[in-house]
């Protein structure tokens, strides 16, 4: 595992520090919890990723827990990202934008969906050229439908991760 893990981290930084175009696709990881009134994603490890045609930062998540699975979606559309200061060799930001938010989770005895609008906030800090690491908190409000119904359902989800630009 580790040694597929350090071969990806490894690629990805030759293929962006090879193309010498920054900002304008990334990849990566983020790891979230996620507190919430409703009993959809528990949060976990994400993949995040931003396509330089479309206008969204994309994370996919999954979660295990004692007879439960889930699989969330999220699409943020960043309104701003203003430099703070210049921290080291990079620079140290602060982003603000609005999205939505997606989740299906199942258990033994049904599922639930979840399905919302969400505010974002968060830190970045450019440590080298490609990569960019991260922490986020989101609000998010909705609907949540299955086993349990709230509505409205909130949830908090705060994200600690790290891009590569390419």
């Amino acid at each position: 595992m580790n040694k597929k893990f350090m071969a990806v981290f490894a690629a990805l930084l030759v293929a962006g520090s090879a193309t010498g175009i920054f900002a304008k696709t990334g990849l990566g990881i983020q790891f979230t919890g996620n507190p919430n009134t409703y009993s959809g994603s528990v949060g976990g490890a994400a993949v995040t990723f931003k396509l330089e045609s479309l206008p969204c930062v994309f994370a996919a998540n999954a979660g295990l827990g004692n007879n439960h699975f889930s699989f969330g979606i999220t699409a943020d559309w960043w309104l701003g990202n203003p430099t703070i200061t210049t921290l080291i060799n990079g620079p140290l930001g602060w982003y603000y934008g609005l999205g939505l938010a997606g989740a299906f989770s199942s258990w033994d005895n049904g599922v639930e969906i979840f399905i919302g609008g969400r505010g974002v906030i968060g830190l970045n800090w450019y440590v080298i050229k490609p990569l960019e690491l991260y922490l986020q908190a989101a609000a998010e409000i909705g609907g949540a439908f299955g086993v349990s119904n709230y509505i409205p359902a909130f949830g908090f989800p705060i994200s600690l991760g790290f891009r590569f630009w390419f």
